[in-house]
């Protein structure tokens, strides 16, 4: 399985502070063709390394024992929608987060049948920074 939105080493960047969705269809690698993911259990988590052991940030769609406002299959799985997964990040995953650093990410689909794979390699992800911040909002 691999991810279509995710092709390649590229870093994912989020500026700080900002919602972002990152939208993620799950594909066969072998014929290249879109999953349907209905019933599985989606997982996104960014770590300050590979290695660490807590995340920074961990999300978890309903069925993996999240809420539909961390990661959500995307309804109907035909057509142009099949395999897609939507990944919402919040202000808050971001507003603590460095931008002089550089974090890692991967999201794992386990589907029904309880296969799982990593959809998104392990990858870099980084936070920009924002001119607009703290008590700006406010």
């Amino acid at each position: 399985m691999s991810c279509t939105a995710c092709d390649g080493s590229e870093t994912l960047h989020v500026t700080r502070g900002e919602s972002r969705t990152f939208l993620l269809t799950v594909t066969n690698l072998k014929t290249k063709v879109p999953v349907d993911v209905t019933g599985a259990k989606v997982w996104f988590t960014i770590k300050n390394r590979v290695e660490d052991v807590d995340a920074i940030v961990a999300k978890k769609n309903l069925i993996a024992g999240g809420v539909d406002g961390q990661i959500l299959i995307t309804v109907p799985q035909t057509g142009l929608t099949a395999g897609q997964v939507q990944v919402f990040i919040d202000p808050a995953d971001t507003a603590g987060l460095d931008p002089e650093e550089t974090y890692w990410c991967d999201a794992w689909v386990q589907l029904t049948n309880n296969r799982r794979y990593q959809v998104v390699s392990n990858r870099p992800f980084k936070v920009d920074p924002a001119v607009t911040s703290g008590a700006d909002f406010f």
